[in-house]
């Protein structure tokens, strides 16, 4: 019977060995030393503020601290090149997504005020659209005929049988009437 038992522990430790699970028994017996972090580490800016992956695991999108600028980068992840970058400035980015593997949907908000249509200071969005082909970046429904050029209520990213779309509502300021709008993404 002990020769019996010896074999299973035996099989219990090569399977915990094999399954990943032996260092999760040392994790909890042994006691980590991490120092202390300094109390100014709390409260850096971060390196970096946001990132999308892209549809297909190739390129990366993210926003960098460096030098206390904000930078939008994009870079394909095999290469290790960098496709584009540019200064963000003052702007508040709030998200980044892909739509496809060429555009960049970059959401963002700043303090503003409409005076023509009785919009106090506040805090309004925008959405960008990147071009990485062209390396030209146009604003969501700027093109747009009496559409304010800020998109209400967000913008979406949706994957159709012609390709990537993106959509939004707009306001019209001629009508007061708020539409869905299917954008291009080479135009806004």
């Amino acid at each position: 019977m002990a020769g019996l038992r010896g074999w299973r522990t035996r099989g219990v430790c090569a399977a915990a060995v094999l399954f990943g699970f032996a260092p999760l028994a040392v994790a909890q017996t042994e006691t980590p030393t991490v120092a202390p972090l300094p109390i100014e580490a709390y409260g850096q800016e971060a390196h970096i503020d946001m990132m999308a992956m892209s549809p297909s695991g190739d390129r990366l999108a993210r926003v960098e601290v460096l030098r206390g600028q904000r930078i939008l980068i994009v870079s394909q992840l095999t290469s290790g090149e960098r496709l584009y970058a540019a200064r963000v400035g003052e702007v508040k980015v709030r998200g980044l997504s892909w739509a496809g593997e060429d555009h960049v949907m970059i959401f963002s908000s700043g303090t503003h005020s409409i005076a023509d249509l009785g919009v106090p200071k506040t805090e309004l969005n925008f959405g960008n659209i990147l071009d990485l082909k062209t390396q030209k970046l146009v604003q969501v429904l700027q093109r747009t005929p009496d559409i304010v050029a800020m998109p209400y209520d967000g913008i979406s990213v949706r994957h159709t049988t012609q390709g990537p779309m993106i959509f939004a509502r707009g306001f019209n300021a001629l009508t007061g009437e708020t539409d869905l709008h299917s954008i291009d993404l080479t135009t806004g």
